[in-house]
């Protein structure tokens, strides 16, 4: 699991960065440690226990990485590919993604609660018990996906679809869904009620 190692900067309480004492805020060099750790993920393909939070990260393909117990926390994704990527145990919870590509992404217990995701795709993926509890979601395609056990518990959905899905399990219990799609999906199997 990544480390939960304090910034070493008087006051701080964010967590330091992979490779340095500092979080991105306090490191000298943040530009320089923040790529290095994203070359990490894109050429090694197989990282874990990495942590990176609070960077923008534009125009990064991850495609095929395997991103292993990885704090990618409240970081600002625009126009990065995660296609066919594996992302396990690793959380990128209030972080926002913005015009992002996840098809056929295999994921298992990671983490976007809190979220931002706009015009975002997952088509094509198993996304194992991954949670989005909270998470906003707009314009948004999880088309012929796998999303047993996933959660979107109190999430605001707005044109998103979930066409050809196996819902099974699936928790939109005390969600907001605007012209969202469930055609051809198993959606009697998910929660949408508490008793």
């Amino acid at each position: 699991m990544f480390s939960f190692t304090p910034c070493s900067a008087t006051g701080c309480t964010n967590l330091a960065v992979t490779g340095s004492q500092y979080c991105l805020v306090h490191a000298q060099t943040p530009e320089a440690i923040a790529s290095d750790i994203l070359d990490r993920i894109t050429s090694d393909l197989s990282v874990h226990s990495l942590t990176l939070t609070n960077t923008e990260i534009r125009g990064r393909d991850f495609s095929g990485s395997r991103i292993i117990s990885c704090n990618l926390a409240r970081n600002i994704f625009i126009d990065c590919t995660f296609s066919e990527a594996s992302i396990h145990l690793s959380f990128f919870d209030f972080s926002k993604f913005i015009n992002c590509s996840f098809g056929e992404l295999n994921s298992r217990y990671a983490v976007f609660a809190g979220s931002e995701l706009t015009g975002c795709t997952f088509e094509g993926s198993d996304m194992l018990h991954t949670n989005f509890l909270g998470a906003s979601i707009r314009t948004a395609s999880f088309n012929d996906s796998d999303l047993y056990f996933s959660i979107f518990t109190h999430s605001y959905l707005e044109s998103v679809s979930f066409r050809d899905c196996n819902l099974k399990k699936v928790d939109f219990h005390s969600s907001e869904r605007k012209d969202v799609s469930f055609k051809y999906s198993n959606y009697e199997e998910a929660i949408f009620t508490r008793e």
